[in-house]
């Protein structure tokens, strides 16, 4: 949420810290966030799956990112204010996710068609 304002701060060395920090509250989750799917597998043997499908939608993420604020970015004649704000509005959604969305962390239930053997 520290991304969005950065855009309009004149001074380049608040702007640069309130970026660090909102880099740091994304590493700070991160934790959590790895520890998702030990927490969701229905057994032992599906952590591994669900950290592939996790890491492959970090990935897809990662690779996309950049590509739109650099055409964002060039559609707006070099400046970054709109992916700046699209930053921090992601991340509001992504609190409003969290909080409301996302129930009780349980692990998954499986029926018999789709058990996996231990």
């Amino acid at each position: 949420m520290t991304m969005a304002p950065a855009a309009f701060i004149d001074n380049g060395y608040f702007a640069l810290a309130m970026l660090a920090f909102a880099n740091f509250g994304t590493q700070f989750a991160s934790g959590a966030m790895w520890a998702l799917p030990a927490d969701l597998a229905p057994n032992e043997a599906s952590v591994g799956r669900l950290a592939g499908i996790q890491n492959c939608a970090l990935w897809a993420g990662s690779f996309i990112s950049p590509m739109f604020v650099g055409f964002v970015v060039d559609a707006a004649g070099g400046n970054f204010t709109i992916p700046l704000i699209v930053g921090g509005l992601m991340g509001i959604v992504t609190i409003f996710a969290i909080t409301v969305l996302v129930g009780k962390v349980a692990p998954i239930k499986l029926n018999d068609r789709f058990k996996v053997s231990e």
